[in-house]
């Protein structure tokens, strides 16, 4: 039995992950969960992944705790005990904010990273690999030699790879990832569901976005897939892997065709270099994703050496985009 502890289970790429992991009957995963709303990790827990009821307290174990706290909040005791039974770790918690106040983003994404090493080091010779979620967005800081980061997000993600050493570790670096190209799901933290928000309040009556501009957008179930693949093959050990989409896609005819099915007009789309143009109250919503509106972003994908599991295509971006509006509606109706 593989004991894999996760971080993040609550969240859209955790939770997905977690029911694909628990796809293997040989898979045990301890979630560090924490309390909410008077309810308790377990009842959480047992309303996170309800469809697999049977599961919890046998292959589904939750741990309550806080990843901003030392050790989890938990005693010295229940750290090491954790410890001593897990061998792999999947850390996708994070905060994905654009905003944050520096001390805030790092003690979600730096500090918390620290203490998942620091139980990955008390696990002792039986630990495998720590699994670790960044962002592609930092790969023009990794290559380069400047530090202009264009939010708290991407600098504290940053400090998090520099943290890796000493220890069996993979680094994944999704682009922007978006619903599930299967069912349509998407979490309301993504900022592809924050413009479909938008759009559908039609407060985005204008956006500076040229024909030409493009983005990266990779669908959940497309990232996961390929990052479990990646974490299978021991030659991943030790190295970081972006994890994008074969090709960008062009954002004027994803919101076009999302303005379509949301029936409502598109936006009004004028040049890159004109942003003065845009209505205050247009802007208010759009300036944290300003950085990466005016200005297209192109990742390397190094894909030599992956298995043939991980060099399957993403699905395509603008055709599965109907299930994620589909889905949204359907919840807006509910």
């Amino acid at each position: 039995m593989k004991n894999i502890f996760v971080t993040g289970a609550t969240g859209f790429v955790g939770k997905y992950l977690v029911s694909k992991l628990l796809e293997n009957p040989n898979n045990r995963v301890f979630l560090l969960i924490r309390s909410k709303k008077n309810l308790s990790a377990v009842d959480r827990c047992k309303k996170l992944f309800a469809a697999n009821s049977d599961l919890i307290l046998n292959r589904i174990i939750p741990i309550e705790g806080e990843l901003t706290e030392p050790m989890f909040n938990l005693n010295q005791d229940a750290f090491e005990e954790l410890a001593s039974k897990i061998n792999t770790i999947y850390h996708t918690a994070a905060t994905i904010k654009f905003n944050l106040p520096y001390k805030t983003a790092h003690s979600i994404n730096v500090e918390g990273t620290k203490t998942c090493m620091l139980l990955a080091k008390k696990a002792g010779e039986h630990f495998e690999r720590f699994h670790h979620i960044s962002t592609a967005y930092v790969s023009r800081v990794m290559e380069g030699k400047e530090r202009d980061f264009n939010n708290t997000y991407e600098q504290t993600k940053f400090e998090a790879e520099l943290l890796f050493k000493d220890i069996k570790y993979t680094i994944y670096r999704p682009s922007i990832i978006s619903g599930s190209s299967e069912t349509g799901e998407i979490s309301s933290s993504s900022v592809i569901y924050k413009f479909i928000i938008l759009l559908s309040r039609q407060i985005l009556s204008a956006l500076p976005v040229d024909n030409s501009f493009s983005i990266n957008i990779i669908p959940v179930n497309n990232f996961v897939d390929k990052m479990l693949a990646i974490g299978e093959d021991s030659i991943s050990i030790g190295k970081t892997y972006q994890i994008t989409h074969q090709e960008n896609t062009n954002f004027k005819d994803l919101l076009i065709h999302a303005s379509n099915l949301l029936k409502v007009p598109p936006p009004k789309f004028i040049p890159a270099d004109q942003t003065s143009a845009i209505p205050l109250k247009v802007m208010k919503h759009i300036d944290v994703f300003m950085p990466y509106i005016i200005q297209s972003q192109q990742f390397k994908l190094d894909q030599h050496e992956l298995n043939s599991a991980a060099k399957i295509p993403s699905d395509n971006v603008i055709t599965t985009f109907n299930n994620v509006i589909e889905n949204y509606l359907a919840f807006q109706r509910n």
